[in-house]
């Protein structure tokens, strides 16, 4: 949903010191994409405690810019890499960077956090 949160904190959870694997990598919890979650993925998730990201955000420097539609193109009508540009629909990935991901993209477009 875009913030880290309890709701992040139980999938995390359950997770935990999983093996993981492409596309999913454990529901999006191993954060550097290790393989596993771990106490590395516990940093990254830690950090970012109550932190609220701008969806469109794909290369998380805290604003949507030319760079974040650079991986957006880079991607168009291909399945996701990495950072995944499939960011429509919100909560269940449909594996196809898309009209539906560059609409929502568009509403973030130029949004900063400061």
């Amino acid at each position: 949903d875009g913030s880290v949160d309890f709701f992040d904190l139980d999938e995390f959870a359950d997770q935990w010191m999983q093996d993981c694997f492409e596309p999913d990598w454990c529901e999006k919890v191993d954060l550097n994409f290790s393989g596993s979650v771990d106490f590395v993925d516990f940093a990254l998730f830690s950090k970012n405690w109550r932190w609220k990201k701008i969806i469109a955000d794909l290369d998380y420097d805290c604003g949507v810019d030319f760079s974040d539609f650079a991986i957006l193109a880079a991607q168009w009508l291909e399945a996701p890499g990495l950072p995944s540009a499939d960011i429509a629909p919100l909560h269940n990935s449909d594996e196809i960077v898309d009209v539906l991901d560059l609409a929502l993209f568009s509403e973030d477009w130029l949004e900063r956090i400061d």
